[in-house]
């Protein structure tokens, strides 16, 4: 299968692990995931059966762009957070709807340029009370 063959080139079969790190944002906590390199990037959530409420992942790019996130081989549905590189909310994405194929993948992106994406579990963003034009900061700890 193509598909398979493509991904792998990508190395989204890689065992590099995630680093995890615990943030609050907004009035939540979120465990996340942080994908700070192309191959954790690129694989992402795909191929987990579910997340719980309280996880998430956190993308960190290099530079502020427009980049595009895709929901193929998703279970299931992620609330996406843009942020541009002063931690300021740029857009929100709710309830993007997981893909399991490649031809019929929806495509998301930001309506203005962000450094990092948070994905978090649908409804995230509502509870969590964030709007576009909010500043959050990423207490690590």
């Amino acid at each position: 299968m193509k598909e398979g063959f493509y991904l792998r080139l990508l190395g989204i079969f890689s065992d590099k692990t995630y680093r995890r790190e615990r943030a609050k944002i907004g009035r939540l906590w979120l465990d996340m995931d942080v994908a700070d390199d192309s191959y954790k990037r690129a694989k992402g959530l795909m191929y987990r059966k579910k997340m719980q409420k309280d996880r998430g992942m956190l993308f960190v790019f290099d530079s502020e762009r427009r980049y595009s996130f895709w929901m193929l081989n998703m279970q299931f549905s992620i609330d996406l957070i843009w942020l541009d590189k002063n931690m300021r909310v740029v857009d929100i994405t709710k309830d993007a709807a997981p893909s399991l194929s490649i031809f019929s993948s929806k495509s998301y992106s930001p309506r203005a340029p962000a450094m990092y994406v948070i994905e978090a579990c649908s409804g995230f963003a509502s509870s969590s009370k964030l709007k576009p034009g909010n500043r959050i900061k990423l207490d690590f700890k």
